[in-house]
């Protein structure tokens, strides 16, 4: 075997950080300071003095090799713990991985033990129910090279059914899911509807309103400035406006339910707005942090309300004069013989450029 899978695996990993420092350099050292010259007759006077290199912060560690050892576990088993985490599966234990790693790296166990373990990791994750006797036959028939017991043909309609029944369980999974967020979400508001100050539209937006405004009431054809705040029910801000300046929004483009909440108010003015699911984003969500089926909080003030900047029409040009192409005067110096002041000649003069043709007659 010229390359295992964990091999090619640990150094495709490896890659990817190398690669990014390539592209984005760390910025250069600042230039050594010379240290200042010795007085003549001084030992080393004549000597390339150079600033020693500054040392390193003790790590603990007696060797290199201790070093790296350290470096890359945390790498790999921080991998692992994000790959569990995204995938919803559970963090393998760390005795469990420890005894893994010593058990092939002490060469207790040979490269193709990890090999198969990995595959058999691959097979637990998918969850896919197999026979572990008949998985290990065929991985003996295909590593030796003999006759297998189903042809490609078979092979790849028994492959579609294994992907077919692995969508239909992804999607299973992530309809229970968005359902349950569905119930969490009406739970919440139902809570929230009860607060005092709180009211609910006709449509399940909740709102509280802080400051109603004295200016303009924003519609679909106006640019709104926005100080405003967005976050889920957990407190995670998902997006929010600069701290310096407003945010500048067209109304059109806002969630279904705060273009509904800030025309209840006027410029100026500032509110609270729980967003049903609904009226926000829905089963889609927004990923990665808006998960499906997420209730909204908003919090804004309605700095300004402008109209919108009117389109210029496609393939319109502005009216223009004409322009007449006219070649400038040109001086031509003559040189002059031994005694005698140069003499310049005038250029002809110039001729106007023809009319473009269907002019005035």
């Amino acid at each position: 075997m010229k390359l295992s899978l964990i091999t090619a695996t640990l150094l495709s990993s490896l890659a990817a950080p190398a690669l990014h420092a390539q592209e984005t350099p760390p910025p250069a050292a600042p230039a050594p300071v010379p240290a200042p010259a010795a007085a003549p007759g001084t030992p080393g006077a004549d000597a390339n003095l150079l600033p020693a290199p500054a040392a390193e912060v003790p790590d603990g560690f007696q060797s290199e090799k201790e070093r790296q050892s350290y470096a890359l576990g945390s790498f790999l088993a921080a991998r692992e713990k994000n790959a569990a985490a995204n995938a919803g599966a559970e963090t393998p234990t760390a005795d469990d991985v420890i005894a893994g790693l010593k058990d092939v790296l002490s060469n207790g166990k040979s490269q193709g033990y990890a090999v198969g373990a990995q595959l058999a990791l691959q097979i637990r994750r998918a969850e896919v129910d197999v026979d572990p006797e008949v998985l290990s036959q065929a991985v003996r028939d295909a590593l030796a090279g003999t006759e297998q017991k189903l042809n490609p043909q078979q092979q790849q309609a028994v492959m579609q059914r294994i992907q077919n029944e692995l969508q239909a369980r992804v999607q299973a999974k992530r309809a229970a899911e968005n359902e349950k967020a569905k119930k969490a979400a009406d739970e919440f508001l139902a809570a929230n509807g009860k607060t005092d100050g709180v009211q609910t539209t006709a449509s399940g937006l909740q709102y509280k309103i802080e400051k109603q405004g004295d200016g303009k009431i924003p519609a679909d054809t106006d640019m709104l400035m926005l100080n405003y705040k967005a976050q889920l029910t957990d407190g995670t801000v998902f997006e929010k406006s600069a701290d310096t300046n407003p945010a500048r929004k067209p109304f059109r483009i806002l969630p279904k339910g705060i273009q509904e909440g800030v025309a209840l108010l006027k410029a100026g003015g500032k509110a609270k707005f729980w967003v049903p699911p609904a009226l926000g984003y829905g089963e889609p969500g927004r990923p990665p942090q808006v998960k499906p089926n997420a209730v909204l909080i908003y919090e804004i003030e309605i700095v300004a309300v402008e109209p919108l900047p009117k389109p210029q029409a496609s393939g319109t040009q502005p009216n223009r004069q004409p322009v007449t192409a006219v070649t400038p005067p040109i001086s031509v110096e003559i040189p002059a013989k031994p005694g005698e002041a140069p003499k310049v000649e005038p250029a002809p003069a110039a001729t106007p450029a023809p009319a473009p043709a269907g002019g005035n007659k």
